[in-house]
């Protein structure tokens, strides 16, 4: 069953740069999608989409076979997480576990039942002893399980990651890929960490100026140099050995 469709979407900033230039892809119920390029090439842009914080300027957007509108996308938005590249900006509240609380609490469960999502969370996540923490003392690996956790508790049927590791040191990373590679969700994971995306992903779509210059499984076109850096990116180290 496809979850997004994505039908040759276009997108412009307001100061006239070109981000995306007729993309068109699909995403399968319980896929784990990388979508990976150089800074520039309409990753982020694309989950924005995605999630329809903006809108396309031409093509269309379908969520379980019907395209976003408002009603639909109400809808969507209740089942799919996005987490942002910078963490700081999905936590606000005085600690994490009431940050963790927020979304399910808006949508006006019971008090059990948020703290019965709360603790799921913060444990699927690992961080059970940090639920009474201020965001703002957490380290940036915390901090993005913290965010994460929020989206788990909202319990999505998609998750849309953007950049997920970035920033991370290598104990944080390694434990946000081992969750990540746990879960049953459907995910789309806009990242430079192609090591992550051998890691966890099914497929893997490389984007170039704003247009998919490959689509297929992993390792796939990874494995190719040339065309690799031709997308300004580089071969996973993890398959550098096996190709020198």
């Amino acid at each position: 069953m496809k979850v997004f469709e994505i039908e040759n979407i276009c997108y412009s900033y307001p100061d006239g740069t070109r981000a995306l230039n007729g993309i068109s892809f699909s995403v399968n119920e319980g896929e784990i999608l990388g979508i990976a390029g150089a800074n520039g090439s309409g990753k982020s842009t694309l989950l924005m989409l995605m999630m329809s914080c903006l809108s396309p300027l031409e093509g269309r957007i379908l969520y379980h076979g019907n395209e976003l509108s408002r009603e639909s996308v109400r809808n969507m938005r209740r089942e799919t997480g996005l987490l942002f590249q910078d963490p700081d900006d999905q936590l606000f509240l005085p600690t994490v576990r009431e940050d963790v609380a927020f979304g399910p609490r808006n949508l006006g469960l019971s008090e059990e039942e948020v703290t019965s999502r709360v603790n799921v969370a913060l444990h699927d996540t690992g961080i059970d002893t940090l639920g009474n923490k201020a965001p703002w003392k957490l380290s940036g690996g915390e901090k993005t399980l913290a965010a994460l956790a929020g989206l788990f508790a909202m319990r999505p049927k998609t998750l849309l990651l953007d950049e997920p590791t970035s920033g991370l040191d290598p104990k944080s990373r390694r434990d946000l890929i081992n969750i990540i590679g746990r879960t049953k969700i459907t995910a789309v994971i806009a990242t430079h960490d192609l090591d992550m995306v051998m890691d966890v992903c099914h497929r893997v779509i490389i984007m170039k100026d704003g247009r998919i210059a490959s689509d297929g499984e992993v390792p796939g076109i990874l494995t190719d140099r040339k065309f690799m850096v031709s997308c300004g990116l580089e071969v996973p180290l993890s398959l550098t050995n096996r190709l020198s």
